[in-house]
């Protein structure tokens, strides 16, 4: 049994407001990339990380830090999909088709740069019983559906059933690759494309993973 991590680090975070794409920008004196990578392989589980990033940085210094654990590093697509597209081909290269069925990967979003130990722990303990996870967490806010052309309000959600979405998301290796290879439209994430095949279980995962996204988010680093 191994698990695998996709770690995506090749957007440009255009709302940060930075001249490099934000999970380069220094955090503790190194790019924001690092934190949640060596809260990964701080995990003695993990077999491999795969980490995403620009082409332009496939270069940088600071990913000298992933060779000491004979970790990857290949460039992103233009897309969130096609990043995971590209790092799954990665790790199906490595696997037989036996692997496949007895192999799990977590894919994280590395702008959720403060995940912590306990909610991979619980990821991992639930993809192996379950096959498809996410980590969420219940929503403390009420909810309501707006007509996004008159807004009025359509209808309340029933709070005790919204749940926000994080990540890690965690599959069975199999799975996520048929998904990424079926699926049809725009995902917005990769649960959404594993739903028609597969049950998603819900991970509870942690207030302090947030993503960041504006430059004041970094204040809340730990």
């Amino acid at each position: 049994m191994k698990f695998f991590v996709i770690l995506l680090a090749a957007g440009q975070g255009s709302r940060f407001g930075a001249d490099i794409p934000k999970t380069f920008v220094s955090l503790q004196g190194a790019p924001l990339w690092m934190t949640p990578y060596t809260v990964f392989r701080s995990q003695s589980w993990v077999s491999r990380v795969v980490l995403t990033v620009p082409r332009q940085y496939l270069s940088d210094p600071s990913l000298d830090a992933l060779k000491q654990h004979n970790d990857l590093v290949i460039a992103g697509g233009d897309t969130r999909r096609a990043s995971v597209d590209n790092a799954l081909s990665a790790i199906a290269s490595q696997l037989t088709a036996e692997e496949k069925s007895t192999s799990f990967v977590l894919i994280h979003d590395a702008a959720r740069a403060f995940v912590t130990p306990d909610v991979l722990t619980r990821t991992k303990e639930a993809v192996v019983k379950h096959a498809a996870v996410t980590t969420a967490i219940p929503s403390t806010d009420s909810l309501v559906m707006v007509d996004p052309v008159t807004h009025r309000v359509e209808r309340s959600l029933p709070r005790q059933k919204i749940f926000r979405v994080q990540t890690p998301q965690a599959f069975r290796f199999d799975l996520i690759e048929q998904a990424h290879r079926t699926y049809k439209g725009n995902p917005t994430d990769d649960a959404s494309m594993v739903e028609p095949l597969h049950p998603i279980y819900v991970v509870l995962g942690d207030e302090s993973n947030i993503k960041v996204t504006y430059r004041a988010d970094l204040s809340t680093a730990p």
